[in-house]
């Protein structure tokens, strides 16, 4: 998507992709705690940054479905300085309405398990749980 389409809203150094409410905003993130983070716990990410977020829908590392009818855990696209894309998945802040509920740690276990076996599944590169990063605990893997 080039940078000056219009169905494109810019907040900051996020872009917020068409068709999404005002509301998902709440899960702004901080590029620069993003990037220093992934500067030292994962370093063949080259930065800097260019963050797109989906703020509604579903997300997992191989489909991608939008709806307007669920929240999901916030969603990232990050493409690095080489041009190469990575998704990171996180917690939505705030009061969670059960501890099973948006469980990205679950998620990560399950495809760093999966990545062990032979069944196709992206590579995780970390999962980082330190809320001071981006409030909430979320893991980065490649952008298939």
């Amino acid at each position: 998507m080039a940078d000056d389409d219009a169905s494109v809203e810019r907040v900051g150094k996020i872009r917020y992709m068409p068709s999404f409410s005002e509301a998902n905003k709440r899960h702004e993130i901080s590029v620069k705690n993003l990037e220093e983070y992934l500067r030292k716990n994962v370093p063949e990410i080259a930065l800097p940054l260019h963050v797109d977020q989906f703020t509604y829908g579903q997300v997992n590392s191989l489909i991608l479905i939008m709806t307007d009818l669920t929240q999901s855990n916030p969603t990232y696209f990050l493409t690095d300085s080489k041009k190469r894309k990575y998704v990171l998945r996180k917690k939505p802040p705030g009061k969670l309405l059960s501890k099973t509920a948006h469980a990205i740690e679950r998620e990560y276990q399950v495809l760093a398990a999966l990545a062990k076996t032979d069944v196709p599944t992206p590579k995780v590169y970390c999962l980082c749980e330190d809320n001071h990063v981006l409030g909430t605990p979320f893991y980065v893997n490649p952008s298939l």
